[in-house]
């Protein structure tokens, strides 16, 4: 179709009915200046309007799409051709649509593409190689918070405010949205604290309550819960979070867990060369010498008294030796207690 010559012969149409632009809009219902365009070439009438435009000016719909009046003779031919030009249309216009689609297909699989790497550009897997905190401030009450619950592991912070991943770059991750976008699990931040307990970067400490373990570095503790209630959550604070929440942790309450207090003389400390313990020989009041093992962090000396804090979730003879082999040493300070007056606690046992 031939928009410019369609447009003039609306024109004539128009003039020979002696008809404003305004009038035969108001006949099709649409503006006076869509009849301009399409009398200058512009547009053409929506071919729902053809229909009414022919019914105004008396003539077939042929003779719209020629854009003239035709005879009989010359009307049939015009008519051929404007169904094969018409189908040529539809055809060129299905390619063309068929066009757009691959090329708008294309954009969309591009514009993913530049997504996708913007967002792994923004949050990148994270090579753990150090592990730090930002301390809260001191001089306020320290509280539990809940940070993050993912896979059914909850993070908890104690005495500080922010806690980071980073690299060996030193681009450091906040811990709550690395874990959010994937940069690193759960398990991962699990294998790097215990191969730093292998290089002795860090201490660590299993509770007898299914295999939860305390990670402590100077300023700093991570505990790892595992009970054999199936509990699994985290807990990040400064140094002596563990002994502040007085066992409120890893879905234990405070006052539900028992602890037992014994006090030991100190006749030797020997290092047996193995990685966190030397073996210490010490007696109760009146009692027989023993031989134990104890954590090198615990700074014992030779000659002196301590109270040992213990914590236990199995029962067992009381001894001295299984008392150090099967409970959780929570504390261990110096007193002046002498004789009779030092501590001898029967052994608490805590449900498992």
């Amino acid at each position: 179709m031939n928009q410019e010559k369609i447009g003039k012969f609306i024109l004539k149409l128009r003039k020979d009915k002696k008809m404003t632009q305004q009038e035969l809009a108001d006949k099709l219902n649409v503006t006076d200046r869509a009849v301009s365009h399409w009398e200058n070439g512009r547009s053409i009438p929506d071919v729902a309007l053809f229909k009414p435009i022919c019914e105004i000016f008396g003539i077939s719909v042929n003779e719209l799409i020629s854009g003239e009046k035709l005879s009989k003779e010359k009307l049939i031919k015009q008519s051929d051709e404007n169904i094969i030009n018409t189908l040529k249309d539809s055809d060129k216009h299905k390619r063309k649509s068929k066009s757009i689609i691959v090329i708008l297909t294309i954009g969309i699989v591009i514009l993913l593409i530049a997504i996708l790497i913007g967002i792994k550009n923004k949050y990148p897997k994270i090579d753990l190689f150090n592990f730090t905190i930002q301390q809260a401030d001191p001089e306020k009450p320290y509280k539990l918070e809940k940070q993050i619950t993912i896979n059914n592991r909850t993070i908890y912070y104690y005495g500080i405010d922010f806690a980071f991943f980073c690299d060996k770059n030193e681009k450091c991750y906040q811990i709550v949205d690395a874990l959010k976008h994937n940069q690193i699990t759960i398990d991962e931040f699990h294998s790097y604290l215990n191969k730093q307990v292998e290089y002795d970067n860090y201490k660590s400490i299993s509770m007898w309550d299914g295999g939860t373990t305390i990670y402590k570095k100077s300023g700093k503790e991570i505990i790892f819960c595992n009970t054999l209630e199936g509990n699994k959550d985290i807990y990040i604070g400064s140094e002596k979070m563990e002994e502040e929440l007085k066992g409120n942790y890893c879905g234990h309450e405070s006052n539900q867990e028992k602890t037992f207090i014994r006090t030991y003389y100190i006749i030797s400390a020997v290092d047996d060369n193995e990685e966190d313990y030397i073996d210490v020989t010490l007696r109760q009041f009146q009692g027989t010498p023993e031989i134990v093992k104890i954590d090198k962090s615990a700074n014992i000396v030779v000659g002196r008294n301590y109270e040992f804090t213990f914590r236990t979730y199995i029962k067992y003879d009381d001894t001295t030796k299984n008392i150090f082999e099967n409970s959780t040493i929570l504390k261990i300070e110096e007193t002046n207690k002498t004789g009779l007056e030092q501590i001898n606690q029967a052994i608490n046992v805590n449900d498992k």
